[in-house]
């Protein structure tokens, strides 16, 4: 029981370790057989492998860059209205934090009161109050902002390559990845 425990723990460990790979790797195991019957549908016409999932993953990726190219006139309108919409942003939340502060006065004041009457009726006075300190984060700086941003980025483009040439060696590896899958699986599973 306690071994089942342990490699439990420890398998989920390694996914955890490993999961920016496993993510990728399964990715890229769907897409290849996604993309599988087209590269099957050119070997029909007598192209070899290589040429045909060459033929595949061009279109692929072309369709994409593509896809992305058509999209950059409406990220590029989101960018020139994004300054006018964080000051308007900044506005409404400026305006939220004056009746938030000017409510909190009012609860603070009708305590004070109650703390008041309620010390004349049992004769005891008010205790003095301790002094709280409240630790202000650090300010939000766009440096760290972007820094960390593009860290996630080339971490995204790193990956995004991985699976691409994973897709390709996929599909020109055929049936051979399919049945060394199926044989590691049956060996698994007895």
């Amino acid at each position: 029981m306690s071994l089942a425990i342990l490699s439990t723990v420890a398998v989920v460990f390694a996914l955890s370790w490993a999961q920016s790979f496993v993510i990728s790797l399964l990715l890229g195991i769907l897409f290849a057989y996604t993309l599988n019957p087209l590269v099957v549908w050119f070997e029909r016409f007598r192209i070899p492998r290589v040429f045909s999932a060459s033929i595949v993953m061009t279109g692929v990726v072309g369709t994409l860059l593509l896809g992305s190219y058509a999209l950059q006139g409406q990220v590029q309108k989101i960018l020139a209205q994004l300054p006018e919409t964080t000051s308007r942003f900044s506005a409404g939340l400026a305006s939220m934090g004056k009746g938030q502060q000017e409510n909190m006065q009012n609860v603070q004041a009708a305590a004070t009161e109650m703390e008041k009457a309620t010390s004349q009726v049992t004769g005891i006075a008010p205790k003095a109050r301790a002094t709280h300190v409240v630790i202000d984060p650090p300010a939000f700086k766009l440096n760290d902002y972007l820094w960390a941003g593009s860290k996630g980025v080339l971490g995204f483009a790193g990956q995004v390559i991985m699976v691409v040439f994973l897709v390709y060696f996929l599909l020109l590896s055929a049936d051979t990845f399919k049945r060394k899958l199926v044989g590691l699986t049956a060996m698994l599973s007895t």
